[in-house]
């Protein structure tokens, strides 16, 4: 089951995500937060970090997305850490944070995506974060215009 989580739709969205995984033993995928003033993702299962945000003196392919500079091999990082969480029995939840403007243009985490979509496993609930104005975009890209739009509350309880 695929659900769409507006990122915009409460203050500290991810921040509350996070805090909502640690009573629980059930949640895989990854956010993206800030750790010492850089966009880091976290992976939910673990708990491992992987720097995202980097400076102009990276020496790997980059991404730039509003005026921050993203690694690229962290969305590589990113799927590997979704697809091992997706093995796992334990594991029901599974967040990925976020679809945007990368995704909408073949780039970022699409190729994530359209494995998620295409495993559509029911036992499996994914939580895809989406900034508001790109909503649309992404429902019509993926072809998500039947799938639900949550709030955090719905969520978090």
């Amino acid at each position: 089951m695929i659900y769409l989580l507006n990122a915009s739709s409460a203050p500290n969205v991810k921040t509350s995500l996070v805090h909502w995984s640690k009573h629980r033993n059930d949640v895989g995928g990854f956010v993206c937060i800030s750790v010492l003033r850089k966009l880091t993702l976290r992976q939910f299962s673990t708990a491992t970090y992987a720097q995202f945000e980097v400076g102009n003196d990276y020496p790997g392919e980059t991404n730039e997305v509003n005026n921050f500079l993203l690694a690229k091999n962290a969305f590589s990082t990113a799927k590997s850490w979704m697809e091992k969480d997706m093995q796992s029995d334990r594991l029901k939840y599974f967040i990925l944070d976020e679809l945007g403007q990368l995704e909408i243009d073949n780039q970022g985490h699409d190729a994530l995506v359209k494995s998620i979509i295409s495993s559509d496993n029911p036992d499996q609930v994914f939580i895809m974060l989406v900034r508001e104005n790109l909503l649309e975009a992404v429902r019509e890209k993926y072809n998500l215009q039947n799938k639900q739009v949550i709030s955090l509350k719905q969520v978090t309880g």
